[in-house]
């Protein structure tokens, strides 16, 4: 009974075997040369299908959706980019060699997988391209022109600057590798400063750059605080943009050498010699010694001094302060500022340009150059950053460089009319009689401000007592007052009846300036 059992079960496998194999065989024939029963190729129904049908549908719907790109976007660092056409690269993207390779790779089980679950094959586009005209667009491209020169100081409108040209370097070989990869997978917009790449070469400090640093360090150190001199309303700031020129250059140094009139390494000190030359008496151009900032002290010029990147070092590696660049500012200040016993340029009022020389005006600032030179050295020794306001010898009402401002007197002796101005405009046209022109008693010229004021005063003189109301004297004795006694003013009186010196007014009008103005308020009077 078993034995009829067993040889049933194994006349049934070898039916059934027969079949499966019948069938395997026959499905092989049919699908021989095409992909096998249930595969998918990329979204396409591959069954049947050559791999030259299945790439055809592929490319198909590739150019249909996107196609070659026109250009490949190389993307370089600080948005230095390479634009490629792709027609210059001879381009091409296909299926073709993925699907053949897909179709290379089915087996037995593939048959099997395909029938019972489908069988699901992802392939990507083969781009392929000119390599030679790959590198020749790279090699092509500017950022391979330009290598980084190092660390070097230049001189700005804001003072000294360390300029750091220490940017790493393209590395080609580096970039057509990656380049081809991507463009190889079908990526047409190549990041070359991504994380791990190697498209850069990193920049090392050279020795010369160290030596540069180093040099920049010391013009931080010897660079002088920031200094304000408060001039009126107006703060002239002593920054980096201003101070940076005191710092001792080499041309500076050549400068001084040549004209203390000694050769080779002689001092600009009054002639004096550098390390291993002597003094030689009587040399043409010696002059008194410049002084200069070196460890806090203004001296003169050492011997031991060199020259570094276009600096001048003393000893210790310190830069120099030139003690003349500090004498120069304060003395170019003054020459801005003082406006005491200089000719002035002034604007009448009836738009005349008059000219007050230097030595009729008692009105006007005056800077004293010597305690400012003083002080100035002391600042910059000090290191600290300071607010200043200059020591005067003589002072204006406004400390700048338009002392008189918008609001004075003028006294115009021509026309025989004082004006005073409030905000640059006239505010009040009084006629006047000035001093007598027959008797040689002539008001004086010149700009003056007004130093005394008083009420009910008697003004005495050589053969006169006069009461006036109002006085508001500019200058000496003489003065502008009321003078009740007369009932004209203006014209040519001032000729044979004119007054002492004085400028008469009506008493109105006297009353009214008086009030109006202060001690201290610019007189301006000119013929």
């Amino acid at each position: 009974m078993k034995n009829k059992l067993l040889r049933a079960f194994l006349i049934t496998f070898i039916c059934f075997a027969g079949v499966v194999s019948a069938v395997w065989f026959g499905m092989q024939k049919l699908y021989e040369g095409r992909f096998g029963y249930g595969t998918w190729v990329g979204g396409v129904y591959a069954t049947g299908l050559t791999p030259s049908e299945v790439t055809a549908e592929l490319d198909y719907k590739l150019y249909e959706n996107e196609g070659v790109p026109a250009v490949v976007m190389l993307i370089g660092r600080n948005d230095r980019n390479l634009a490629i056409p792709t027609k210059d690269l001879d381009m091409s993207v296909s299926y073709d060699a993925s699907v053949r390779k897909a179709y290379s790779e089915q087996t037995p089980f593939s048959l099997v997988k395909g029938i019972f679950s489908g069988n699901y094959i992802s392939v990507n586009p083969v781009t392929t391209f000119d390599m030679d005209a790959l590198e020749a667009a790279v090699d092509s491209w500017d950022i391979f022109d330009v290598s980084p020169d190092g660390m070097h100081i230049e001189r700005h409108a804001e003072g000294y600057r360390l300029v750091a040209d220490t940017h790493d370097s393209p590395n080609r070989t580096a970039i057509l590798e990656t380049a081809a990869e991507k463009i190889s997978s079908g990526e047409f917009y190549v990041p070359l400063d991504s994380e791990g790449s190697e498209c850069y070469k990193t920049y090392e400090l050279t020795e010369n750059d160290r030596s540069v640093m180093d040099t920049w360090k010391a013009i931080e150190k010897a660079r002088a605080p920031e200094i304000s001199y408060c001039m009126g309303d107006e703060e002239i700031v002593l920054d980096a943009s201003v101070t940076d020129d005191w710092i001792m250059t080499s041309d500076d140094l050549k400068k001084a050498l040549a004209q203390s009139g000694g050769a080779g390494n002689r001092a600009a000190s009054g002639g004096r010699a550098l390390a291993g030359e002597d003094e030689e008496d009587g040399d043409a151009g010696v002059t008194e010694a410049d002084t200069y900032l070196i460890d806090g002290e203004f001296v003169e010029l050492p011997s031991d001094i060199r020259e570094t990147n276009g600096f001048v070092e003393c000893g210790h590696g310190g830069l120099i302060i030139k003690g003349s660049e500090i004498e120069e500012f304060v003395r170019e200040l003054c020459e801005k500022y003082d406006t005491y016993g200089v000719d002035r340029e002034f604007t009448a009022a009836d738009g005349r340009k008059v000219i007050i020389p230097a030595g009729k005006s008692t009105y006007g600032n005056k800077i004293d150059e010597e305690a400012e030179i003083e002080w100035l050295k002391e600042a910059v020794k000090s290191g600290r950053p300071q607010k200043h306001e200059p020591v005067l010898l003589h002072s204006a009402l406004y400390l700048s460089e338009d002392d008189i401002g918008g609001r004075y007197i003028e006294v115009d002796k021509a026309n025989q009319m004082l004006y005073y101005f409030e905000g640059g405009r006239i505010d009040m046209e009084i006629p006047v009689v000035t001093g007598c022109a027959a008797l040689r008693r002539d008001t004086p010229c010149g700009v003056f401000d007004i130093y005394f004021m008083q009420k009910n005063r008697t003004l005495r003189g050589e053969g006169y007592t006069s009461f006036v109301k109002f006085w508001m004297a500019f200058t000496g004795h003489y003065g502008i007052h009321d003078a009740s006694w007369r009932n004209k003013f203006g014209g040519d009186l001032y000729i044979n009846s004119g007054s002492h010196g004085c400028v008469n007014i009506p008493t109105a009008d006297a009353e009214e300036l008086y009030n109006k103005v202060e001690a201290g308020l610019p007189v301006i009077v000119h013929d």
